[in-house]
């Protein structure tokens, strides 16, 4: 189940408090804020708030899609509301027929092709 927006915000909010904590830890310690990289707790928490933010920003973008998906189809909808009605049954593209001249140049070829098996023109002469 993905997480809520509440949720990751609390939860950003709770790794920063620990993050500080630590910060203050490393000071007392005397490291210099150009060395807190090199402490591996500092990059484990430093990590977490980095990405429960990018999990923040990935929902925020979810819901700019997600908004503008809906206003598109909503305008999609108000312009197939507002265009002229469909046509009555019928009218639109010819149905395809299949007429006696097209269905006799077919059957022709076809008769051609039978004829020549049965005379064997077509085949190779066996060898002996």
């Amino acid at each position: 189940m993905p997480q809520t927006e509440t949720k990751l915000h609390r939860q950003l909010q709770h790794s920063r408090e620990q993050l500080a904590a630590w910060i203050k830890v490393l000071d007392n310690q005397g490291v210099s804020p150009s060395n807190r990289s090199r402490d591996p707790k500092w990059r484990n928490l430093n990590s977490n708030c980095r990405m429960i933010q990018a999990r923040l920003r990935t929902i925020a973008q979810i819901a700019a899609r997600e908004q503008e998906a809906s206003q598109r189809k909503a305008e999609k909808t108000r312009k197939a509301e507002t265009s002229a009605p469909k046509s009555e049954k019928g009218e639109g593209k010819p149905k395809k027929t299949n007429s006696k001249k097209q269905r006799k140049g077919k059957d022709d070829k076809s008769k051609e092709m039978t004829a020549k098996k049965k005379t064997g023109k077509n085949s190779k002469a066996k060898k002996k």
